[in-house]
């Protein structure tokens, strides 16, 4: 993603995003975002995180939680430490769904 205009980093501090790395390389890699971080993320989100990932650092779904300004309530993570980083493959997504639901449906 590359943002050259204040309407563009707008999106992806505002709406959602697909995931934490789309979010971690968009904020560590966009020039334009001129410094911003996790701290300018407000839209709600809930993270799926595996302690194994090595595709995606689970630094950054900490960060992202603990910098994002939102209210507690509208940002979530699952940590799974002896998860990979797809869940739809491990053991743990029994523990995952359930929870994910509950989430989402606490929202509606």
């Amino acid at each position: 993603f590359f943002f050259n205009d204040t309407a563009t980093t707008e999106i992806y501090t505002e709406q959602i995003v697909g995931s934490v790395r789309c979010v971690q390389e968009t904020v560590s890699t966009q020039s334009t975002w001129d410094g911003k971080t996790y701290k300018e993320f407000m839209c709600p989100f809930l993270i799926v995180q595996g302690g194994r990932d090595v595709v995606v650092d689970p630094k950054h779904a900490f960060r992202l939680v603990e910098e994002s300004p939102l209210d507690k309530q509208d940002k979530h993570l699952l940590y799974y430490e002896n998860m990979w980083h797809t869940s739809w493959f491990e053991e743990e997504i029994h523990d995952i769904m359930p929870e994910m639901i509950k989430w989402f449906e606490s929202r509606l």
